[in-house]
């Protein structure tokens, strides 16, 4: 609808009409400054953190940095720590220690080191 369609319809439309309108957009500005505009902002938040996580996952595999294993048992005052580079080689780490530890109960390799706080 044109702006001048607009302003014919509304001349037609008796005061109280006009009022209506005016309100309902009223409403609708507001409901649009509470509910679109900060689910915009977080949409927008969401994608940074998601492009920075893959930017950073790329890094490590394209700049070979090492992963860094740990082994600990729960309530410990020491863990375990393997580094390796690479994705899959990490995953093969990973399995090989909790072979060893089923096993045995002890892994073998690794450097002794205080255990890092849980997320």
């Amino acid at each position: 609808m044109e702006g001048s369609e607009l302003a014919s319809w509304a001349a037609e439309l008796p005061v109280v009409g006009v009022i209506f309108m005016v309100l309902a957009l009223i409403i609708f500005a507001i409901a649009a400054v509470i509910f679109v505009i900060p689910a915009l902002v977080f949409v927008v938040e969401l994608l940074l953190i998601v492009a920075l996580v893959g930017l950073g996952l790329l890094g490590r595999v394209l700049l070979l940095r090492p992963w860094t294993v740990e082994a600990r048992e729960q309530g410990a005052d020491f863990a375990y720590e393997w580094k390796t580079r690479g994705w899959r080689a990490s995953g093969d780490l990973r399995q090989s220690v909790a072979r060893q530890l089923e096993a045995t109960g002890m892994p073998t390799g690794g450097t002794r080191v205080p255990p890092t706080t849980a997320p």
